[in-house]
């Protein structure tokens, strides 16, 4: 009938698609890191990380990672894993997590978009099989920053990763260039670690992290 076809309508509006990778526009950046990546030695994937715009109060990473946000024994569900996404239909974000260094894994591999550019930060540590499908090398050492950027190679972590990558260029109607950044190379690593900015680091003399920072304000308007 014609209402229920309507409420099929509404529910693929608020879930942002009917197909995995689609959701609605969203406003913010983006940073990615490895599927599978679990932030232990020798793990391997690719995450997705969300910076929401700063003006929003909030300033994210999110996790790609199959089933990240699961609890042990929950089956996944694309539309509880998606948020806020990007390009038309969009890309599905998988939830939000702190935009911070201490979630940086050296096994892992990280896209951040700032609506400028594309930075990717590739851990030390990060797995051969995912280095390989993205860069096309199987060594952090073998990626020169200088000549190396994201291009789309015939896997499909690759096109899945290009896929994301795409739709945030037709999001900012540019094309954002992408900037390949080592673990440890001190003379690129400030640009991209520049966006962490729920660190100590960004607030004055690091007497706060972003959620500190959040409970002092909340404090300090509920005594007034």
């Amino acid at each position: 009938s014609g209402d229920a076809a309507a409420e099929e309508e509404e529910e693929e509006e608020e879930a942002g698609g009917t197909t995995p990778g689609t959701a609605a526009s969203s406003p913010g950046s983006a940073l990615w890191a490895s599927p599978g990546h679990r932030g232990s030695p020798g793990g391997g994937g690719l995450g997705l990380a969300q910076r929401m715009a700063l003006a929003a109060g909030s300033s994210q990473e999110v996790d790609l990672s199959p089933g990240a946000s699961l609890e042990e024994g929950e089956e996944e569900d694309e539309d509880d894993r998606a948020v806020a996404g990007v390009g038309p239909p969009g890309v599905l974000l998988p939830p939000v997590v702190n935009l911070s260094a201490e979630r940086l894994e050296s096994s892992g591999v990280f896209l951040l978009e700032d609506a400028f550019a594309l930075h990717v930060w590739v851990g030390r540590a990060a797995n051969p099989s995912v280095l390989q499908a993205l860069f096309g090398v199987p060594s952090a050492d073998q990626i020169d920053p200088a000549t190396m950027t994201l291009v789309e190679l015939d896997n499909d972590l690759s096109k899945r990763v290009m896929a994301i990558v795409n739709a945030l260029r037709e999001e900012r109607h540019r094309f954002l260039q992408a900037y390949i950044i080592r673990e440890g190379d001190a003379a690129f690593e400030g640009r991209f670690f520049w966006h962490l900015v729920e660190d100590r680091a960004t607030f004055p003399g690091g007497s706060f992290n972003y959620p500190e920072y959040m409970a002092h304000i909340t404090r300090q308007t509920v005594g007034m």
